[in-house]
């Protein structure tokens, strides 16, 4: 497995997006990968129809992973999931052939050997795994156990606050985390630590004082993700549902083109 730094960009649900995806990619620096992320859920795997706009179809969602893995995108499922976890990894193993990455973004991590056999009917796919501070813990110790616990089976563990919510990271997290990966070298472990939270082109302040904080050495191993910050609302938008906008190519690519500056 790869385990190489991305920039990303999540909430891939159209053609069009997979078009933004490919202008973003071209952006990468050498030393990232660009990452393209689907959002699935139990529910949409299921077939079951959902109003929010950030969810592909997932009738079309290989194509859709296809399509960026076509342009150079490194396609990345966001799996939303609250029960059953172990039926619906096989579900995903066996027909999103398409996906290269898994993000799982559940309440309690599963048993490593679960992943295990994941990775053994999907060899081909990365694995991230979403590190929720409120449910996880914010000590430094928590973040090292739960990173060298997965070794083998995950190649990532994203911090990630706002949990797609678009939170800002503050500056006070930022040197949360400054101080995290200085100390116990996290970025240069076998599962690296990759960022988001309320991520976009305006949050240049945050990311270059990280970058000040930690040392450009480090934060060039470092991974960040943008989910709510590079999109803008939809003109049909439905009234009262939730992910009721849409990825803005203006906002998408001035992220990728910061986040590329400071991880240089």
């Amino acid at each position: 497995m790869s385990g190489r730094p991305y920039i990303g960009v999540t909430g891939i649900a159209s053609a069009a997006d997979v078009g933004v995806a490919a202008l973003c990619a071209k952006l990468a620096p050498p030393t990232h990968r660009f990452m393209a992320g689907v959002l699935v859920s139990a529910k949409t795997l299921r077939g079951e129809p959902t109003a929010n706009r950030r969810y592909a179809d997932i009738r079309r969602a290989n194509d859709h992973l296809r399509g960026l893995a076509a342009v150079g995108a490194w396609p990345v499922v966001h799996f939303n999931c609250r029960e059953d976890l172990p039926f619906y990894l096989g579900a995903l193993a066996g027909r999103l052939h398409s996906m290269r990455g898994l993000q799982l973004n559940v309440e309690a991590w599963p048993d490593p050997r679960l992943l295990a056999h994941f990775r053994c009917l999907r060899p081909d796919v990365e694995v991230i795994l979403q590190y929720r501070p409120a449910s996880h813990g914010r000590d430094h110790g928590s973040v090292v156990r739960a990173a060298a616990a997965y070794e083998g089976v995950a190649e990532f563990v994203l911090i990630d606050g706002s949990m797609g919510g678009g939170v800002p990271l503050g500056a006070a997290d930022a040197l949360w985390f400054a101080s995290l990966a200085r100390n116990h070298r996290l970025l240069d472990a076998r599962v690296r630590v990759a960022l988001a939270g309320g991520f976009g082109p305006g949050v240049g302040a945050v990311l270059r004082g990280l970058r000040q904080e930690a040392g450009p050495g480090l934060v060039s191993r470092l991974s960040l993700d943008a989910e709510s910050g590079v999109r803008s609302p939809m003109a049909d938008a439905i009234p009262g549902e939730k992910g009721q906008d849409e990825i803005d190519e203006g906002k998408a690519l001035a992220w990728v083109r910061l986040a590329a500056e400071v991880l240089s």
